[in-house]
């Protein structure tokens, strides 16, 4: 065992006067574990404020990630509304371009039906009913 033990914690060992791993020095190992045991004291407490912080801060981000969404829901029901109102505006110039177009190609086919004279000495055309 003191062999096992060596390659270890050479410093628990006890080596005979040929340099070989005689015992275990078994004093030795208490003070050695009690270390150990903590330096993992020291890690489990560092873990555990860390796993505090990061819990705190998932937190904080989910009520950040809830009022972004609230935020955006409100801003996407703005631009629908926008959106459609726009779309409205578009629909009801269309409708005017298209009477006016409308008016305009109907115009010379109701000039064609009436008489067109000159007057005289000016030149002008005028309409006659």
């Amino acid at each position: 065992m003191a062999e096992e033990v060596a390659q270890i914690a050479p410093q628990l060992v006890a080596y005979d006067k040929d340099g070989q791993p005689e015992t275990v020095r078994y004093h030795a190992v208490n003070a050695m574990l009690l270390n150990e045991v903590q330096k993992q004291q020291r890690t489990i407490a560092q873990q555990q404020s860390e796993i505090v912080r990061v819990t705190r801060q998932m937190a904080a981000q989910r009520e950040q990630i809830r009022q972004l969404r609230g935020r955006l829901r409100s801003q996407d029901a703005l631009l629908q509304a926008r959106l459609a109102k726009l779309e409205g505006n578009v629909n009801a110039l269309r409708q005017a371009q298209g009477s006016a177009h409308e008016a305009a190609n109907n115009a010379p086919a109701r000039l064609a039906g009436s008489e067109l004279a000159c007057n005289g000495s000016a030149g002008t055309p005028t309409r006659q009913f």
